[in-house]
């Protein structure tokens, strides 16, 4: 049996139609080996086509992140059902929408650029998360105005807790 998931990146949304059968997994028709181990309660170690991941999310949260030891990105998964719901749901128009900026890992954030009432653009960097003695930086999804920011720059995180706001698509 077949499913189709839809996933959000950096705002960006990609449809797939995934297929798992033993250990392939059919992702639009095209055939991929895996392997994964559950490490901890929310923590699995993710191999496809020989390159690995680790997956991670807490109970009851919208993503997963996933880290490729390079970059930890925040991934966003509908189900169908999510899907058509989103599809015939009336949304927020685009001029209104709100982008919440969230932990993506509990750390400290160490510096954050912006402050309130800053115009911003997508791929800018907002903010820098430390984490485990790492640098990680938190790039704006959206260009945009600051409307709100919650930590200040030095306190500690926790996962998922919000930093800031930006409404959206006011630049132009």
């Amino acid at each position: 049996k077949s499913m189709k998931l839809r996933l959000y990146k950096n705002n960006r949304k990609n449809d797939f139609q995934i297929k798992i059968k033993n250990s392939l997994v059919h992702i639009n028709d095209k055939k991929h080996i895996f392997d994964i181990k559950q490490i901890s309660n929310n923590l699995y170690s993710l191999i496809v086509d020989n390159k690995s991941y680790f997956l991670s999310f807490e109970e009851n949260s919208d993503f997963i992140l996933i880290d490729d030891s390079k970059s930890v990105n925040e991934i966003f998964i509908q189900n169908e059902l999510d899907i058509l719901i989103e599809e015939f749901s009336l949304s927020k128009s685009e001029s209104e929408a709100t982008e919440l900026i969230k932990a993506p890992i509990p750390g400290i954030l160490t510096k954050i650029f912006v402050k309130i009432g800053d115009k911003v653009t997508s791929k800018s960097k907002i903010c820098i998360l430390e984490a485990m003695k790492m640098e990680n930086e938190i790039i704006c999804p959206t260009n945009g105005i600051v409307t709100s920011i919650y930590i200040d720059e030095g306190s500690s995180v926790k996962k998922s807790q919000l930093i800031m706001e930006i409404k959206s698509n006011v630049l132009e």
